[in-house]
């Protein structure tokens, strides 16, 4: 398997189902805000290019249970880490790198130009057509920027999502569910920390500490 599959495919499915229910919806569909109806095929937030130097610390929470997740993005590379495991991308070397924090040890795959333009899944917009069963609640503070709060319903399931106004970002999202006459909560994000510029991927990952092998 590769570097970037092994990684992502449990960073996917955390948050797979979270972001499913805000990014369905038709084209055209109504954006309501209280007991206003309004038509909109836009997206939550603006239009504007994500920063090119950004980091994100996010907490997922799912059966009692909070992991930590840190995504740095520069215009030489990504980090995304999760636990114990660091995965590093070098635009520069086009390698792709998966290490352990804790044995000082790595694997790495050579990457070509197309992987250089994937997103890892933290930083990504509140994306998708408006659906027609989307309330905007208001404004609110997460992380301390200015977020709109969105809330939506879809069968026995209950989501809001807080979405950074200026970048568009989901800062904030809970589900929950109604089970045997109990609201239970499925999955919740929250980003804690997002810094814009000044992020070096150098402060994270020194190669020279690990022991890398070529991955098979």
């Amino acid at each position: 398997m590769k570097i970037k599959s092994a990684v992502l495919m449990f960073a996917a499915l955390m948050l797979a189902f979270s972001l499913s229910i805000t990014a369905c919806g038709n084209k055209g569909g109504k954006d309501n805000k209280g007991d206003e109806s309004t038509t909109s095929s836009s997206n939550a937030g603006n239009d504007n290019q994500l920063p090119k130097n950004l980091k994100i610390v996010a907490e997922y929470g799912v059966d009692n249970k909070n992991v930590k997740l840190t995504e740095i993005r520069t215009e030489e590379g990504r980090v995304f880490i999760v636990g114990d495991m660091i995965m590093y991308t070098d635009f520069n070397e086009n390698k792709r790198y998966l290490l352990s924090q804790s044995n000082k040890t790595g694997i790495v795959e050579n990457i070509n130009e197309s992987d250089k333009n994937d997103d890892t899944f933290m930083i990504s917009k509140y994306s998708g057509s408006v659906p027609e069963n989307k309330f905007k609640i208001g404004k609110d503070m997460v992380a301390g920027r200015v977020v709109t709060l969105y809330d939506t319903k879809a069968l026995n399931v209950h989501q809001k999502a807080w979405v950074d106004d200026q970048y568009g970002i989901t800062l904030k999202v809970i589900t929950t569910a109604d089970s045997k006459g109990k609201t239970v909560t499925i999955l919740s994000y929250e980003v804690k920390e997002l810094i814009v510029g000044g992020n070096r991927l150098s402060d994270v990952v020194n190669l020279k500490e690990y022991k890398i092998t070529e991955a098979q």
